[in-house]
């Protein structure tokens, strides 16, 4: 599938700051030329299919069947692409693509399994011949027409380079890219060579362990990142002996959940790995451009293989800096590797526990903070990028945040509250580590993210003891940060919550929402300059939304829990904010994360990359040229 691989087996050479030495690590670096082509499979029965397929040194490297209302597939189904054994040799495209239609949801089960059969020629790019699919016993065909793909690269000057972006506020970088009016504008790009695992809200677990065959197992939810023109990304992958307990369901899922025939080798593999009792953790570099892998680490049996619907932890994202990518894995080990090799620059071991893996005891990742990337775990320490050298060591929280004042980055560590204890924040000097001052608050910090840092106002929300129905009431407050503390500024009207509320920054504004509302207010005041309370009838908003700024537009997963991946688009100017279009269910194998962290989706230099069931997806939003 990737074609000839230069793979080496090292140990880093540098500890981490705990004295941890790295584990051996598999650097793995495709060779070959990569080629993605889009293609047209035109006369079917449900109408024309769409596909984009990449060739690694003329080999089938991947595949992506784009979901169609005929295939009726959306929202609760996959078309799980199982192998890609075409081959070019010169101007000839030959061979099959297996594929599932599977229904992810009730029913779980196997729809069908369909053999495309390719044959065409290929002439300066462009692509003409035939196709047939076996489906069931049955058969059609049809002609084929499409052309490589073009590789358009993204800036490298633009990046989101951790889970909150490149301002640590949900504000993504500007390019001056003018994007759609209507997000059904939205142009498919590419699909990854590097496949990865499920998220939570498509997850397997005790109840669905047959799920693991339609749907893949979990690989974490993890944001991607995106910084010099490639997007770094974490899952973890089941290996390793199997344990008794999830070996049990397994075999249960295989006398009970499956057609005459009984279960296809890939099926049975996806039970196979459900059983493990360990995972590896894998960091795999993209190109931006098209989706080829440029390296993939492994670090085997790093981890416990997750394997859990309702997830309630947060969910490590990468953070890029200092020329390494630091990652975390759900044991809250930290690997950093070089960005431009993938080789092993340090890890660090941020729990002490090694391998184990407790209930939901994970944290949300790395982030940059002056001099320093901020490893966050009971304890919140800060160490030099390219070394993990120790820098400073301070008291944990639930997660902590940057804020950036007249040059100089503070750390500024929310720590949540319990029965007879309030809640905390603590502001640190990034460079050393100093506590500046500490603040007891009544807001929540039990969500990801709990608070929006802009300029030298923090927004978060704190309950106001009442409810709407089920939902309860929660009020955005602002607060200005000084050298001493944070003063309350604002205070806004109630808005009903159900898990985590949206926020986001930018041009000196906070975009807030609960379950029925979306707000822009002034970041300093806390005016309201415009307001959707029709938000919740339009895109049915809910748990675990995502909100992100850019390019003159706000963009919304209103509801990020339960498999089911939707966008909303609005103008961000406060006199114009108002939807942009309907809402865009993206036509990919979709996913999502859970409880208290969301699955992000960046839109870097007009490009918004997805996480999916199978894997990353790009999408090109920019308006095309008139």
């Amino acid at each position: 599938m990737i074609g000839r691989a230069f793979t080496a087996l090292l140990v880093a050479a540098l500890a981490g700051a705990d004295g941890l030495a790295a584990p051996p690590a598999v650097v793995t670096r495709p060779a070959g030329t990569y080629t993605p082509f889009w293609l047209t499979l035109a006369g079917g029965k449900a109408g024309d299919l769409r596909a984009f397929v990449a060739l690694r040194d003329g080999k089938g490297a991947t595949a992506w069947f784009l979901h169609t209302p005929g295939l009726g597939l959306a929202p609760n189904g996959a078309y799980l692409v199982d192998e890609v054994a075409l081959a070019r040799r010169g101007d000839v495209l030959r061979g099959t693509i297996t594929a599932r239609r599977v229904s992810i949801h009730a029913p779980m089960k196997r729809v069908s399994v369909d053999v495309f059969t390719l044959d065409a020629s290929v002439t300066g790019g462009a692509i003409k011949g035939t196709w047939a699919v076996t489906r069931n016993g049955a058969a059609e065909s049809g002609t084929l027409s499409g052309s490589a793909a073009a590789a358009d690269p993204v800036a490298a000057a633009q990046a989101w380079p951790e889970f909150l972006g490149p301002h640590g506020n949900g504000r993504g970088p500007d390019a001056g890219r003018v994007l759609v009016a209507d997000l059904s504008a939205a142009r498919p790009v590419w699909r990854a060579e590097q496949p990865s695992g499920s998220g939570w809200g498509t997850g397997t677990d005790s109840r669905y362990a047959f799920r693991a065959t339609v749907g893949g197992n979990n690989g974490g939810a993890s944001t991607p990142v995106v910084a010099g023109g490639r997007v770094y990304a974490f899952h973890f992958s089941p290996a390793g002996d199997p344990d008794p307990a999830a070996d049990a369901k397994a075999k249960a899922a295989r006398a009970a959940g499956f057609p005459a025939g009984g279960a296809l080798p890939v099926e049975d593999a996806a039970l196979t790995d459900f059983a493990r009792a360990r995972a590896d953790v894998v960091v795999t570099c993209l190109d931006a451009a098209t989706g080829a892998t440029v390296w993939r680490t492994t670090f085997p049996e790093r981890t416990g293989n997750i394997q859990t619907h309702k997830w309630r932890g947060p969910n490590p994202a990468p953070c890029v800096a200092g020329g390494v990518v630091v990652a975390a894995d759900y044991t809250n080990n930290y690997v950093a590797l070089r960005a431009d090799t993938g080789e092993v620059a340090w890890t660090h071991d941020a729990l002490g526990s090694g391998t184990k893996v407790a209930g939901n005891q994970a944290w949300s990742g790395a982030f940059a903070a002056g001099p320093v990337v901020v490893l966050q775990g009971p304890s919140t320490v800060g160490v030099d990028p390219r070394t993990g050298a120790l820098k400073w060591k301070a008291a944990g929280g639930s997660h902590a945040v940057r804020w950036s004042h007249a040059g100089t980055d503070r750390v500024l560590v929310l720590a949540a509250g319990g029965k007879d204890k309030p809640a905390v924040v603590r502001c640190l000097d990034a460079a050393t580590g100093a506590e500046l001052w500490k603040q007891d608050t009544d807001l929540q910090f039990g969500t990801v993210p709990a608070v929006t840092v802009v300029g030298d106002v923090l927004v978060g929300f704190a309950p106001t003891g009442e409810a709407a129905g089920m939902r309860p009431l929660i009020r955005f407050r602002g607060y200005r940060l000084s050298a001493t503390g944070m003063a309350k500024a604002w205070e806004d009207a109630p808005v009903a919550m159900d898990e985590n509320p949206l926020q986001a920054a930018g041009d000196g504004r906070v975009y807030v929402g609960g379950r029925e509302s979306l707000r822009c207010l002034d970041a300093a005041t806390g005016k309201r300059l415009a307001a959707d309370d029709a938000f919740y009838e339009t895109f049915g908003s809910g748990s675990n939304p995502w909100l992100t700024v850019a390019e003159g537009r706000v963009l919304v997963v209103p509801e990020g829990q339960h498999g089911r991946q939707r966008f909303a688009l609005y103008d961000a100017d406060p006199a114009r904010f108002r939807p942009l279009g309907a809402a865009w269910s993206p036509p990919h194998n979709q996913t999502t994360a859970y409880g208290r962290q969301p699955l992000g989706a960046p839109l870097v230099d007009g490009r918004l990359f997805v996480r999916g069931l199978d894997g990353l997806y790009c999408y090109d939003l920019r308006k095309p040229a008139d």
